[in-house]
């Protein structure tokens, strides 16, 4: 793995910017837990006083770990006021990653730091999850800048501020930078962060299709009426996947009698209800299937269960994450709806399955159920119709007639097809291609086999820790990773199609080095070590990864964009 020799030349050449830098030796033999402290006098000589800017402490907290540094101050001296609160203020606080042991930890203190006139103080330097590192001494321990004296100190624990009793001679590790005079310091650098942008290629690609009416009824386009059917069709393409498009009106008048709740006991369907198996006449073969489905479990809340199950209830909250995690299902209108079975009761609602007379084709039909997503709904308030026809050559029609919400329903309602089955060990990827607006992008077809976009993310670029960034959804032809640095960012992407991969962007305007993965898994993570140099605060990178494939005749593929701005 090559590394980023340049930048970190940079980073290693770089300092802190302080006037009067006092210093303690970072030579620790001792310590405490989180959220203690060290007390010690500090002597302002200089007659202008001077403002603390920033801070180095000594931590023997696993590096990495966030926490912070309080200053607490009281007048003259600490001696005497170690368990007394009333006596301290807090002055001064700022973030701090650990470094590691008896490496130099910063602390930038907010609001351009403390300001002390002349005069002499007792200070309180508190870390706040992150434990304390000092050295003991045989006795009191004093030194000197010319503008400031330090005397010290002790520790004590402070989980509860000022009332442990102090332990003596311990003194201060750290550096203390100040300017002279009430000159505040610049602003806090801020936390490391990372934008994502752009899009990897090629996908996401699956045969699962949905879209989302995340109003509700409120915004359902697909409703009909009698005669005037709204249709959608749904037409397997070879075994990878389906053609959606718009079909002629039709719908199928039930004739047999209305579903049974799938329990012990059947009974008539009412709320959140799924019914008993419904056997097919054919086997109903469906993208990526093992084998043909030959039984079917309707539920009242719009869809179909693809195969066996013992569930006496069905889901009426529909999401993205249940629509590819749970079993296998078509869901012509996955809502919140019942069969108005309350009173005054309404015999028609209900949920029918018919065979039709050819035998080729099976009807489940919602007929009249009511929109459950408000109040318990009275008869002929709200009217809910539509239907699912399935064909032996496995295509299958959603029927939608008129739709009457309840005046007050809200909740998402869910139009499409998975395979699900997501988490099931050996099972599909089922990979989200995201909601669509069915009505104005149809004719689609979803195309397999399931694929997910190269892409990159990360940990947030942080001083003196590496900046880790994983990239996933390998091509399988791929050994390795690259992923390329710069300093800037082309955040809609270049398209690469002039030079044979097309649909592939990149995103870097300039590259300034590289860093090789080890392809394990489908993944490969990379590290860049980030100096401990403040000069690199706010310091923007740009990453992006490139693998091998065989899917475009540049024979790669690029990930999405990755900035990282360094920080805390």
């Amino acid at each position: 793995m090559r590394t980023f020799t340049c930048f970190v030349a940079l980073g290693l050449a770089a300092g802190l910017s302080a006037q009067s830098p006092f210093s303690m030796p970072f030579n620790s033999n001792n310590g405490l837990g989180i959220n203690s402290g060290v007390f010690f006098d500090l002597n302002v000589t200089d007659p202008n006083g001077i403002t603390i800017t920033t801070l180095d402490v000594n931590t023997g907290s696993t590096v990495g770990t966030a926490g912070g540094v309080e200053i607490y101050t009281t007048p003259l001296t600490y001696v005497g006021s170690q368990q007394v609160s009333a006596n301290w203020t807090l002055s001064a606080s700022g973030g701090c990653i650990a470094q590691g042991l008896n490496i130099p930890s910063p602390v930038c203190l907010a609001n351009g730091g403390m300001f002390l006139p002349t005069g002499s103080y007792g200070l309180f330097v508190r870390h706040v999850n992150i434990t304390l590192r000092y050295t003991n001494s045989t006795g009191l321990v004093t030194a000197s800048t010319a503008e400031v004296t330090f005397s010290g100190g002790q520790s004590a624990t402070s989980a509860t501020l000022f009332t442990s009793a102090p332990i003596a001679n311990r003194i201060f590790n750290g550096n203390i930078y100040y300017n002279v005079g009430n000159v505040p310091g610049s602003a806090c650098p801020p936390l490391g962060t990372k934008v994502i942008y752009g899009n990897g290629c090629y996908g996401p690609f699956g045969d699962s299709w949905y879209e989302n009416f995340t109003t509700g009824l409120t915004g359902f386009d697909l409703a009909g009426t009698a005669g005037n059917e709204t249709v959608v069709v749904a037409t397997p393409v070879g075994a990878a996947g389906y053609l959606v498009a718009p079909g002629a009106p039709a719908w199928f008048t039930p004739v047999a009698p209305k579903l049974l709740s799938n329990v012990a006991v059947p009974a008539a369907l009412t709320d959140d209800s799924m019914a008993g198996p419904s056997t097919l006449p054919f086997g109903f073969s469906f993208p990526t299937a093992a084998a043909p489905v030959t039984v079917i479990h309707a539920c009242v809340n719009g869809f179909l269960h693809l195969g066996p199950t013992t569930l006496a209830t069905g889901d009426f909250t529909p999401t993205t994450a249940e629509l590819h995690n749970l079993q296998p299902r078509l869901f012509a209108q996955w809502g919140d709806w019942q069969a108005a079975t309350n009173v005054p009761t309404n015999p028609a609602s209900g949920v029918y399955y018919d065979i039709d007379p050819s035998g080729n084709t099976v009807y489940f039909t919602w007929q009249d159920v009511a929109d459950r997503r408000g109040p318990v709904p009275a008869a002929g308030i709200s009217s809910i119709n539509f239907q699912v026809a399935i064909h032996n050559t496995g295509v299958v029609e959603y029927r939608y007639r008129n739709m009457t919400p309840s005046p007050t329903g809200v909740g998402v309602v869910m139009v499409g097809y998975s395979k699900g089955n997501k988490n099931v060990v050996g099972g599909p990827t089922s990979v989200d291609t995201g909601s669509r607006d069915l009505t104005a992008t149809m004719p689609f077809v979803t195309t397999g086999p399931d694929q997910r976009q190269l892409a990159i993310d990360g940990t947030a670029p942080r001083l003196g820790l590496n900046w880790t960034m994983n990239t996933t959804n390998v091509d399988p032809v791929s050994p390795i990773v690259i992923t390329f640095l710069g300093t800037g960012g082309i955040p809609l992407g270049l398209d690469l199609g002039f030079l044979g991969a097309p649909n592939c962007r990149t995103y870097l305007s300039s590259i300034l080095g590289d860093l090789t993965g080890v392809v394990a898994g489908g993944s490969a993570s990379v590290s860049l070590p980030i100096p401990n140099s403040p000069a690199l605060w706010s310091l923007t990178l740009t990453a992006q990864s490139v693998c091998l494939t065989t899917q475009n005749s540049l024979g790669l593929l690029t990930s999405n964009g990755m900035d990282g701005t360094i920080g805390l």
